[in-house]
């Protein structure tokens, strides 16, 4: 027979994160991907069906003038999130590496 979905975890997990905020993750997959180039980590803080919650954390040597700002960087996560359609319409924050949130949007 068929084990339920979620009886046995495949890939890679991380023991914290909640299911939904593991999807968002690999959803803004390409998003992370751009962000390293210019020296960046994309972390995601909370998902859920209302909010998403991003935080833009920079590593030693980040080009800061390469961020783009939260209107934009909203606009690469909302393309990614389509993937999660529980969080297709969450509202979507970001707390930038100077302590700064962009505003919600």
């Amino acid at each position: 027979g068929r084990h339920p979905a979620n009886s046995s975890r495949t890939g890679r997990t991380d023991p914290e994160m909640s299911p939904l905020d593991q999807q968002v993750r690999d959803a803004l997959a390409v998003m992370h991907s751009m962000l390293e180039a210019d020296g960046y980590e994309l972390e995601v803080i909370d998902a859920s069906s209302e909010a998403v919650a991003l935080k833009i954390v920079a590593l030693p040597g980040a080009c800061a003038e390469c961020l783009v700002p939260p209107s934009i960087m909203e606009i690469y996560a909302r393309d990614g999130l389509k993937a999660v359609p529980d969080c297709a319409e969450a509202a979507i924050t970001f707390v930038y590496p100077d302590g700064s949130a962009g505003p919600p949007v």
